[in-house]
């Protein structure tokens, strides 16, 4: 009598799972979180309400600080609201990775490899050459580090279906520009913040420039109406300016110039006549309000006589400064070079100070993250049908943060992870309706 014996190559049922099992459970998942994140849920009103904090009401709390009307009760707003939305996004980013798993987007893909290699360069140099410069630029860094995170967060789980957002930014632009009415100084053309006499902790204008260009970018792209998106681009135009931030005036002009185009090709002819029509309205109306010879004289328009600008002739010895340090150093730069000189502002007002601060490999990736980004969002909203909205916002933030980051931002500048962050979503929405298609030709009676 033959005795049974176990056969050590069989399989027992239970004990292990095939490989394409784990795939199906994996993708599974990814349909699964590619949903949720279609729906937005609960990640998708907390990114609105990044949005809201971090720009309309980092620019009211300012604004209604210099005027004196409240002390400074929230900390700046800015901190606690990055630490906040920063520790979100963390929580989140897994599942968009798990999203990508197995072709992971280039746009994630930089951006996780610029975040680890910007905290670990950052982090040698605060405990291997330890120094008080070190701990210095190492806070600095840290800031922007967990700001990109939470502008990232913001820009790849915006609802942008929803039209919630839309009625809150525009909600925000009008509270942004009614708060600035008490504080302007028509005899300059220029929005005065820090009178009241608590200046101390009341944000530059050039934070204050950010929180408008946010809002404004924002709404012109999500805007489904011509005529809304030209005035909400007219009106930001008309914010930045009496701000007097030459950078995001010029910037934006730039953009809403450029996205106008776009949208002129995409649109009828009576879309054009209306749009040809609302510009010229809105010149001839600027002619007529303000004071040319005026506004001439105005700091706003120093631009157009840059060598007699102090601001222009200060930021081009940083520029000098910068291209010596990295000429001394061209491949791991200076970590604290911009702080030698007794100035925590004292870099290049271009992304040259990332080559300073981060070196050729650190300077490289952001560069590269902020171009591809550009240019993937571009030619996605040139040829999108389906997800226009998403991958304008995208457009108009990437080229506004590429432009920046060439004249006059420095890496310590945050609002690129915004669009980063959009990217991803606008590639993460494109799967979705790719997923859809293949369910209705799967399964056609689904789709009835």
């Amino acid at each position: 009598m033959k005795v049974a014996q176990d056969n050590p190559t069989r399989r027992r049922p239970g004990r292990r799972i095939s490989a394409s099992s784990r795939s199906r459970a994996s993708a599974r998942r990814s349909i699964v979180d590619l949903e949720q994140h279609a729906r937005g849920g609960t990640s998708g009103f907390l990114a609105i309400c990044g949005l809201i904090a971090l720009a309309p009401c980092f620019f009211v709390y300012h604004a209604g600080l210099g005027a004196g009307w409240y002390g400074d009760f929230a900390a700046g707003l800015w901190a606690p609201s990055i630490a906040l939305f920063g520790v979100v996004s963390t929580l989140a980013l897994p599942s968009l990775w798990r999203v990508h798993s197995g072709r992971a987007s280039v746009s994630l893909t930089l951006f996780v490899v610029l975040m680890l290699y910007v905290l670990l360069w950052s982090l040698t140099h605060r405990f291997v050459n330890a120094g008080p410069l070190q701990v210095i630029a190492f806070g600095q860094v840290l800031a922007t580090w967990i700001a990109w995170l939470a502008l990232f967060f913001v820009g790849a789980w915006l609802p942008w279906r929803r039209l919630l957002l839309r009625r809150a930014l525009w909600f925000s632009l009008s509270g942004m520009a009614l708060v600035m009415l008490p504080s302007l100084d028509f005899s300059r053309v220029l929005f005065v913040v820090g009178d009241g006499g608590l200046s101390s902790g009341v944000a530059g204008y050039q934070q204050l420039a950010r929180s408008a260009t946010i809002v404004g970018l924002m709404l012109v792209a999500l805007s489904q109406s011509r005529l809304a998106a030209l005035v909400a681009g007219c009106a930001t135009l008309a914010m930045l300016f009496v701000i007097g931030a030459r950078t995001e005036f010029f910037g934006f002009a730039l953009v809403l110039m450029f996205y106008a185009a776009v949208r002129l090709r995409r649109d009828s002819l009576a879309g054009r006549s209306v749009m040809i029509v609302g510009v010229s309205a809105a010149l001839l109306a600027a002619i007529m309000v303000f004071d040319t010879s005026r506004l001439m004289s105005s700091r706003q328009l120093e631009v157009l006589s840059l060598s007699e600008a102090s601001s222009w002739i200060a930021r081009s010895q940083l520029l000098q400064a910068a291209l010596e340090q990295i000429t001394q150093s061209p491949l791991i730069g200076d970590f604290v070079g911009h702080l030698r000189g007794g100035n925590t502002g004292g870099y290049a007002h271009n992304a040259l100070s990332a080559w300073v601060l981060l070196g050729f490999f650190g300077f490289t990736l952001y560069l590269v993250s902020i171009v591809w980004t550009a240019i993937t969002a571009t030619s996605s909203s040139l040829r999108s049908q389906t997800n226009r909205p998403i991958w304008d916002s995208a457009m108009v933030v990437a080229l506004f943060s590429l432009l920046s980051a060439i004249a006059a931002k420095p890496v310590f500048w945050p609002l690129p992870a915004l669009a980063w962050g959009l990217a991803v979503n606008g590639i993460l929405s494109d799967r979705f309706v790719s997923l859809r298609r293949r369910r209705r030709t799967s399964n056609p009676q689904q789709s009835r």
